[in-house]
């Protein structure tokens, strides 16, 4: 991958704007391996721009894409988290780009079977999709959805680990587990 880097800033120079046109034309030819390479040279054009450009954002959502169409799941996990993290600063805890960054982040830990931190975004993104686009509309259903999948397998797995062990769930779906001394 390395080598592809250095042939893409040989070949394109160091231009965050010409390394961002390869990237999508790549992209466009479901040349995975090569917009990989080129959104990582990107990045690296991103080292001097402050946390709120937009050029830092579009790079990272890019590169979060190809390692999602490559199956690179653990790859693209720190940068969508990195995604929401510039997204609540800059426009607040409150904002639709902020649910969709939620929900792309939610996406990438369900891939990984990490159901309860998946859960724990679709609501965040849920929240938000509901107070404005409205509780019909088809984004919202689909990330509703998406929650109830993440919580079910998060209990789930819960229950599995805990099988042993005695206890029950309250009514805000948290497992609550009973020590010896409290089971009669």
């Amino acid at each position: 991958m390395e080598d592809l880097v250095i042939e893409s800033r040989t070949k394109y120079g160091s231009d965050w704007e010409k390394f961002r046109l390869a990237g999508a034309k790549a992209m466009e030819e479901q040349n995975y391996l090569e917009a990989q390479a080129m959104w990582l040279a990107a990045l690296d054009e991103t080292s001097d721009f402050r946390f709120d450009d937009p050029r830092l954002t579009m790079t990272l959502e890019n590169l979060a894409e190809v390692y999602w169409r490559r199956n690179k799941f653990d790859k693209a996990e720190p940068l969508c988290k990195q995604i929401l993290q510039i997204s609540e600063s800059i426009l607040g805890p409150e904002h639709t780009d902020v649910a969709l960054a939620a929900n792309n982040l939610g996406l990438v830990c369900e891939k990984q079977n990490k159901h309860a931190e998946a859960a724990i975004l679709f609501q965040q993104a849920l929240a938000i999709g509901e107070r404005f686009l409205g509780a019909d509309h088809p984004d919202v259903i689909n990330i509703r959805q998406s929650h109830a999948k993440a919580r079910h397998m998060a209990k789930k797995e819960l229950e599995q680990k805990l099988e042993k062990g005695q206890g029950k769930w309250n009514k805000s779906g948290w497992w609550k587990a009973y020590q010896k001394d409290q089971i009669k």
